[in-house]
C-alpha cells in the first residue's frame, strides 16, 4: 500500500477554535527537543515560540493537551476518547513529573511516558469542555 493510499484515507477535522492552540503544541513538542531546536530554530521562529528544551513534565502536559485538543477538534465525546485512551496500554512513570531530564532513546522511559500522557489527557479533555461550556453561557 502507497503512503499517498493512505493518506487520502485519513479524516480531517474541520477548522476549530482549538486549530491555532494545536499547531503551537505541535511545534513546541518538535522544536523543544534535545537536538532537534538548532534543526527547527527557523520553523520555531516562523510560530513565534522560543525552540528551548521542555522538562519531560511540560512535555507530558503538553503532549496530553495537545491530545484532548484534537480529540476535541474531532468531535469525540468523552466516553469516545475514553474508548481511545483505553485502547494504548502504557505503564505510568509518576517520577517523570520530578525529572529534570530522561534519556529519551530508552523504551522504559518513552513507554512512562506516554502513560503520564494516557493518564493525564483525560483530565485536559474534561477542562477544554468545561471552558468550552462556560464560553456558551
Amino acid at each position: 500500500m502507497h503512503l499517498s493510499t493512505i493518506i487520502k484515507s485519513f479524516s480531517v477535522p474541520a477548522p476549530s477554535p482549538y486549530d491555532d492552540e494545536i499547531a503551537t503544541a505541535a511545534a513546541r513538542l518538535t522544536c523543544g527537543r534535545k537536538g532537534a531546536m538548532k534543526d527547527f530554530a527557523a520553523f520555531a521562529e516562523s510560530l513565534g515560540i522560543s525552540p528551548e528544551e521542555m522538562s519531560p513534565a511540560e512535555r507530558i502536559d503538553t503532549a496530553s493537551r495537545l491530545d484532548a485538543l484534537v480529540a476535541h477538534a474531532y468531535g469525540l465525546s468523552r466516553e469516545e476518547y475514553q474508548m481511545v485512551l483505553d485502547s494504548f496500554k502504557f505503564g505510568e512513570d509518576p517520577s517523570m513529573l520530578d525529572a529534570e531530564t530522561v534519556d529519551w532513546s530508552d523504551n522504559r522511559v518513552l513507554r512512562g511516558f506516554y502513560g503520564e500522557v494516557r493518564k493525564a489527557a483525560m483530565l485536559h479533555f474534561e477542562a477544554i469542555a468545561s471552558a468550552k461550556r462556560g464560553a456558551k453561557k
